[in-house]
């Protein structure tokens, strides 16, 4: 588990900033560097707050794993989850579609 999120003023920014970087002559694999870097820093940020999350939620005995690997959402809960998943789609490969024709 992790010693603790790290404070806002100390998390990476990608995106944009990312964007503004040039490594090679190719844009479009420019646009893949900044994809996996955005997702690189998605997947470290939220495997730090599902192990920080879980583990509150064990220390106060409201959550067992097992809870958490047969959880079933309901069809609200579904609808959240298909939407999250659209926007994260859009946003980590968005800057594939950049300027394609």
């Amino acid at each position: 588990m992790t010693q603790g999120l790290p404070a806002a003023g100390r998390r990476v920014i990608v995106g944009a900033h990312a964007m503004d970087q040039k490594f090679f002559n190719d844009p479009a694999l420019d646009r893949l560097v900044a994809t996996t870097i955005a997702l690189a820093a998605e997947v470290r940020v939220l495997r730090d707050r599902q192990q920080a999350l879980e583990g509150v939620l064990a220390r106060q005995g409201l959550v067992v794993p097992a809870d958490i690997e047969g959880w079933q959402p309901d069809a609200s809960e579904q609808a959240a989850i298909d939407a999250e998943a659209e926007r994260f789609v859009r946003s980590v490969l968005g800057p594939l579609a950049a300027d394609a024709p």
